[in-house]
Formats: structure tokens, sequence, C-alpha cells
């Protein structure tokens, strides 16, 4: 059996999720036989099948995450991102027991590409006098965590003003170089805390 089946919502996902988990050292976890899949009906197919697809991978193997976006998903308008893991990891314990679970991201990826690290403007590509926070500020406001409320719209802002063409190379590079350490967003920090306790270091 492979360690880990992942089912996500779009290219962008898929190229993001590759990378992060081929990072074990950094995300701390051990080196893992992991698959990632993308969902052709994005993230209300995410919501609404992946309990079912997920249970076709029970015998090959032993975790699975399905991992989309709140915004798009379907039943944003009435459902909150803590209840839709929750309906759909019960859902999933009927399978897998502990081993599988939903990561419900807050609005969309888009929020944990932005950092501050250099090598997320490096990756754009940013060359503009003004750093691409301080661009970004002028334009789009941003939460208690420092990252933009509309991290889909600023990032695509910012790439035009870069002229940077948007591509999943782009989302490869910043899963690539940055760093995990300081990151604050709790739907994240939930997958690495269900990846930690299912591939301990030691």
């Amino acid at each position: 059996m492979k360690d880990l089946f992942v089912l996500v919502a779009d290219k962008y996902m898929e190229e993001t999720l590759s990378t992060i988990l081929g990072r074990h050292a950094s995300i701390g976890i051990r080196p893992i036989d992991f698959e990632v899949c993308r969902l052709f009906s994005h993230d209300s197919g995410c919501y609404r099948d992946s309990c079912g697809l997920l249970k076709t991978q029970v015998d090959s193997f032993q975790h699975a995450l399905t991992v989309f976006d709140y915004e798009g998903c379907g039943v944003e308008n009435r459902m909150q991102p803590l209840e839709i893991e929750q309906k759909l990891n019960d859902e999933l314990t009927k399978d897998w027991n502990d081993g599988a679970k939903a990561i419900v991201i807050v609005p969309e990826l888009e929020k944990w590409i932005w950092s501050r690290s250099p090598s997320f403007a490096s990756s754009l590509k940013w060359r503009d006098r003004v750093d691409v926070w301080t661009w970004s500020q002028n334009y789009f406001p941003f939460d208690n965590n420092g990252k933009p409320e509309r991290p889909k719209e600023a990032l695509n802002a910012a790439m035009r003003k870069a002229g940077t063409p948007k591509s999943t190379s782009i989302y490869k590079e910043i899963a690539r170089k940055v760093s995990f350490r300081n990151c604050q967003d709790a739907a994240f920090n939930r997958m690495l805390d269900y990846l930690r306790n299912w591939f301990p270091l030691t």
C-alpha cells in the first residue's frame, strides 16, 4: 500500500500540494509515497463526491486527504468551513476510521501562496521599486495575519503588475521555495498536524 492519496479541486492545488508533500523534511514528516489527483468538477465536486471517491482508495492507500476551497464549494452560503470539514470527516470515518480527513481552505488556495518570504516576490518576478506587499496594500484590504482578504484577486493583480503570466509553475515555485515555519493559516496547520500524526519523523 502507498502512504497517502490526496484529492484536490484544480491544477493549481495539484501542483502546490504535490510540491509541499515532496518537501517532507520542511513540513516535519518522513518521506512518503503519495498520489495527488485532480477532480475536474472542482471545489463543489470535492465537497459532493470526495467521500465516495476516496472510498475506492481504501485498499490502496493507508491515508487520504481531500483539499478544496471554501469559496466555490457550493455550500459556503449555509455552512461554515469547520462544519464542512466535520461533516466530511464523519462520513470518511465510516471507511477510513481516523485515516482520512477533509481540509477546507478559507477563502481559497491563494491564501497559502502569499508569503513574506523574499522567494515569494522573486517567484512573481517582481521588480517594482515598491515591494509587492506595500503595493498590494494600496489596492486590497489585508487581514490580521497580514494577508490579503481577497488573496486570489490580489495575486492575479500582482502578477499582472509584474508582467508574469499566471501558471501552475508559479504556484509550484512558491511552494518549493517559501518557508512554512511561521504559517498562521488554520487549515494549513490542521493539514500539517494530520500529516505529522500519520507520518512522524521517528
